[in-house]
């Protein structure tokens, strides 16, 4: 087997196998950003955050700043390799050919070179900045820049054979690390005095801080991860993955206090728990990553990973209580509606359903047994080749000899093959038997039903004795364009509104749903619906809502409200605070009894705003967007704002299930929340919220 081939079929297993172990916790969150600059490329060479939190990339165009609302692009005279701060807030880049700082000059902001060498074609790949010092490192110089001074010093190394490759600080020294040793940079001298315990031929890739206490992630050429601290390096668990799977590392950074990340040439991004000592993911294409191979990667203050890539930037986001199923094999289409029955988790689409479910990947073994009791296979000596020709070469023909017609015993041998495990996992398959838009889930006694564009499907679970395996599979059972439908509580019966205007009425006997009355609205469209417990049933159309008291063709009894709804605008009906209320996007009504009719209500537009998008849970609560924030409005009145929910302006749909909430965004996202984790973390996520 080729080497790429077996390092991918490795770097599978381990994937799958991992996935088995987390996969229903969903993937982190990532957020993507392309840079919005005519004329640049994607090409970045190192990012960093400044003390006010702003994003600065060394591109090989310039630098970039993204505060999180705009990108301001900066021009350097070469392309930017490296940059630092100094504890006023200066960038200092190294660039190709040449290093310095962005300032005033001319009264414009701009670029100043510190070089005093206008020939140079060093690339400086390594900026520091300590105290009152600003470091830039090529290859073959070692730039000291005073910046009180304001004066630039070049160190030169004295063996013509030995040459620069890194710059990093340690325990509070600069370190420069040349291809045959690593120096301590003191009192303008490469001193090598520094008393540490070295791993062997060590050459470092990364060397980088923790957060708050003091140790560092360190990584060298030989894909090895070590965690130094007080002068000494241990090895992490993390090397023996990279030298199994041959991933090529190129940088490594801490993201929180218990995390660490490195990014790879060819395997996407590996996130490490230094608290636990494994892997906690591995962020690749199959987890929402634009491509394996990155470029460089940075964190900022508010525990977000930058990833820069082919396409641009991304960033992963482990600090909010947030993850996502979308990226799950098997899931196609616009997402509609989540439910939960018989174990399992099931999504409606705008291709079909589909469903959640373990998914176990196994090899074949060929290997061979004995069998017992096999009948002796009669040999006889004379007729090996090797008899014939020894008899030839005497010229004499003997008969047999005493062991000529024995039955030597020869065992009989049974082929079979044995199916081992080597990896589990969670895909989505597809609900045999549907092929069309799929909106909401409704389970009526021990049924799953769907209802969709083409009508009522029920969903069942059939053993295939053939497969020997549980199959999905559903059946049409009313042939309906439906456009919502809900069950008659006390009378078990199945209500279709469907796309004719027409609400029809559904009784389910001998297994057959019977359609036995119909409710004629004479051509007005029917929005939505509302089924109380005490059998009352509201309807809602664009310009009155409908009390029924009892759903029956012969009830004229019924009771209408005229309200304002002239955009034809999607309307909740909920029961709060014992009213009925309808919210659109003009705002929140409520029907008042004693006037017997339907009223704004100015309380809930002063504390939340103007409804602009509005969600309902499986459980009435209804969940507000006023174009800056969700509020969530409870059965009692009061009303919560969601703050954390702000990172998704765009959700199409909420429910609670089991005290964790779930929602799809409008870009498609199967989004899980869990509040039993902190997500008091919302105060330092400004820059994800923007």
């Amino acid at each position: 087997m080729p080497k790429s081939t077996l390092k991918s079929y490795l770097l599978i297993l381990f994937l799958l196998a991992f996935s088995y172990a987390h996969g229903q916790k969903g993937d982190y969150l990532l957020s993507h950003y392309s840079l919005d600059v005519d004329g640049l490329d994607n090409l970045n060479f190192e990012l960093k955050v400044n003390d006010d939190g702003q994003l600065c990339i060394a591109n090989r165009s310039g630098v970039l700043l993204y505060e999180g609302h705009n990108w301001v692009y900066q021009a350097t005279p070469s392309a930017a390799l490296s940059l630092d701060f100094d504890s006023v807030g200066h960038i200092y880049v190294g660039c190709a050919g040449d290093f310095g700082k962005f300032g005033f000059e001319d009264g414009k902001y701009q670029f100043i070179s510190l070089n005093p060498n206008k020939t140079d074609e060093s690339l400086y790949f390594k900026s520091i900045v300590r105290d009152s010092l600003a470091f830039f490192v090529s290859e073959s110089n070692l730039i000291r820049y005073h910046i009180g001074q304001e004066k630039s010093y070049i160190t030169y190394l004295e063996d013509p054979d030995e040459y620069f490759t890194y710059l990093f600080e340690a325990d509070s020294n600069i370190m420069v690390q040349t291809n045959k040793k690593i120096y301590r940079y003191h009192d303008d001298q490469l001193l090598d005095d520094f008393d540490w315990k070295l791993p062997e031929n060590a050459q470092f890739l990364f060397f980088d801080k923790h957060p708050t206490r003091d140790q560092y992630v360190a990584g060298t050429t030989d894909n090895k991860v070590y965690i130094y601290r007080k002068k000494n390096f241990y090895e992490c668990k993390m090397s023996k993955f990279l030298t199994e799977h041959e991933s090529f590392v190129n940088n490594g950074v801490w993201v929180d206090e218990n995390h660490f990340a490195l990014s790879t040439l060819e395997d996407g991004i590996i996130l490490y728990s230094n608290r636990y000592s494994k892997i906690v993911d591995v962020i690749n294409h199959d987890k929402g990553l634009p491509d394996n191979e990155i470029y460089t990667i940075g964190r900022d203050h508010e525990g977000g990973l930058w990833i820069s890539h082919e396409f641009g930037l991304s960033r992963l986001e482990i600090g909010v209580p947030f993850r996502s199923f979308t990226n799950y094999h098997g899931l196609e289409g616009n997402l509609k509606d989540i439910f939960w029955f018989s174990g399992h988790l099931y999504v409606s689409t705008s291709k079909g359903v589909f469903f959640l479910e373990k998914s176990l990947n196994y090899k074949n073994t060929v290997y061979y047994v004995p069998v017992k009791g096999g009948a002796a296979t009669p040999t006889t000596a004379s007729t090996s080749k090797k008899s014939k020709k020894a008899q030839r070469s005497r010229g004499k023909k003997k008969g047999p000899t005493s062991g000529g017609n024995k039955k030597t015993a020869s065992t009989k041998y049974e082929r079979r093959v044995k199916k081992h495990l080597v990896s589990s996992g969670y895909e989505f398959t597809k609900v045999e038997g549907i092929e069309a838009k799929c909106e909401k889930f409704i389970r009526y006694k021990k049924k799953l039903l769907v209802a969709s564009s083409n009508g009522l499907y029920e969903i069942k679970k059939e053993y295939n004795k053939k497969e020997k395996e549980w199959e999905h599979i559903a059946e049409l059972v009313v042939h309906e364009p439906i456009r919502f439908t809900f069950i008659d509580n006390h009378e078990g019966r199945l209500v279709i509104a469907n796309h004719y205007n027409e609400i029809k009425l559904y009784n389910h006997e001998d297994e057959i749903w019977v359609q036995e009355d119909q409710i004629d609205f004479h051509g007005e469209m029917v929005l939505s619906a509302l089924h109380q417990y005490n059998g009352i049933t509201w309807f809602a159309t664009p310009s009155h809502l409908y009390r029924y008291d009892s759903l029956s063709s012969t009830y004229h009894d019924f009771k209408e409200y005229k309200y304002h709804n002239q955009f034809i605008d999607e309307v909740r009906i909920a029961a709060i605070d014992n009213q009925l209320y309808l919210i659109n996007s003009i705002g929140y009504f409520y029907l008042d009894g004693a006037l017997d009719t339907i009223l704004e209500d100015t309380t809930l537009m002063q504390a939340i705003g103007k409804p602009i998008k509005h969600l309902q849970e499986h459980g009435g609560k209804v969940w507000v967007n006023n174009g800056d924030a969700w509020y969530q409005i409870n059965r009692n009145k009061s009303v919560i704002k969601r703050e954390i929910f702000g990172l998704f302006p765009d959700m199409t749909f909420i429910t609670n299930y089991r005290d964790n909430i779930w929602l799809i965004d409008q870009s498609h996202e199967l989004l899980k929340y869990y509040p039993s984790e902190d997500d008091s973390l919302i105060w330092r996520n400004h820059m994800y919220l923007r």
